[in-house]
């Protein structure tokens, strides 16, 4: 599960299944500090891992900007990367937003 907070609210939320892809469209301009969850046994209505469950946050938060002839494109990993440049904390559950 990876979720974008803007501020103090969360902006959005997605979940990627192990081994796959996804991408998220029509993202608002800002500055977003990036969560993710890791773990098995997903359950979509706490939005939240029932086994093995890790909580993380990017160090870096990431900017968005539109303009008329441009838009910003982000690609993370939710795995370390040998040479990667975008570190991360592990977080207590209590500090990943809310589903």
């Amino acid at each position: 599960m990876v979720v974008l907070v803007r501020g103090r609210s969360k902006a959005i939320g997605v979940y990627v299944r192990a081994r796959a892809t996804t991408t998220a469209g029509d993202i608002k301009d800002g500055t977003y500090t990036i969560y993710f969850t890791t773990g098995s046994r997903f359950s979509a209505c706490t939005g939240r891992f029932t086994r093995g469950a890790t909580y993380w946050r990017f160090n870096n938060r990431l900017r968005f900007v539109t303009t008329p002839q441009s838009y910003t494109v982000w690609t993370v990993t939710l795995y370390e990367v040998s040479g990667g440049n975008a570190p991360t904390t592990q977080i207590s559950p209590s500090a990943f937003p809310a589903p």
